[in-house]
């Protein structure tokens, strides 16, 4: 499945891609589009995983919403209003989401964000001391029913050891009962932003809405639904140890 890597800035941090809202100083988008690929199809089951951390500017009155991660759920612009998988914010909470075959609906989790908020943009120095959030979003059938279960842990890297912090209990939120399966993933994915346009000259020439302004890391997904011990064996195991933290690489 696709991954997105990118590498530490120091053992007491780690450097991830910055997302600064619309334009970046050379007025291109802080945003990026990824074509369909086979190796990016779900639709029964999927595992989503994502480390990032959101600037607290989003959280101002009247801001758009602002999307993490949108897999279109047909070929921009004629996409529907929600996405085949999607994480984005707005309104004061987190919303992981999927829309489900037939165009009717979204199933969605939402969690309160507003509390994991930090100053995080290029222009801050202390960006990399900020926490960051890993969620893991998984969708399977499972009695009959579609459950949707977003998985989060929140830490910080201090000289090259993984502190994980409180997350006020709601590390772990589920909802059932849905119709299912997902609207397939043949759209390709973005960044940063949610694609309304694609420019198949120059992928860097795409349209874009709800920028993102924050950090992301690591993101990837598989065709399968990973359980929650497995979930954590990736955090600690594959992502978070001491020599990966020191020396990611793209």
């Amino acid at each position: 499945k696709y991954k997105m890597h990118s590498s530490p800035e120091d053992i007491n941090g780690w450097k991830g891609a910055y997302f600064d809202g619309p334009y970046a100083n050379d007025g291109t988008p802080t945003a990026f589009f990824s074509p369909d690929d086979p190796s990016m199809w779900v639709a029964n089951e999927f595992t989503l995983v994502l480390f990032f951390k959101a600037d607290q500017s989003l959280t101002q009155e009247g801001h758009p919403p602002a999307a993490l991660i949108w897999m279109p759920s047909d070929e921009p612009p004629n996409s529907l209003n929600y996405p085949s998988i999607g994480i984005w914010y707005q309104d004061n909470q987190m919303h992981f989401g999927a829309g489900l075959d037939g165009g009717t609906e979204l199933f969605e989790v939402t969690m309160e964000w507003d509390w994991r908020m930090g100053d995080v943009n290029v222009s801050n120095p202390g960006s990399d001391r900020e926490p960051w959030d890993f969620v893991g979003m998984t969708f399977s059938q499972e009695g009959g029913n579609s459950v949707l279960k977003v998985y989060t842990k929140r830490f910080k890297v201090i000289n090259g050891e993984v502190i994980l912090l409180d997350v006020q209990d709601d590390d772990f939120a589920s909802g059932v009962n849905a119709p299912g399966p997902i609207i397939k993933t043949q759209e390709g994915v973005s960044h940063g932003a949610i694609v309304t346009k694609v420019d198949y000259g120059d992928y860097h020439l795409c349209d874009y809405d709800w920028f993102f302004k924050g950090k992301m890391d690591r993101s990837g997904l598989y065709n399968y639904a990973l359980t929650a011990d497995e979930i954590d064996a990736y955090f600690w195991n594959n992502v978070i140890t001491s020599s990966q933290v020191t020396y990611i690489r793209d």
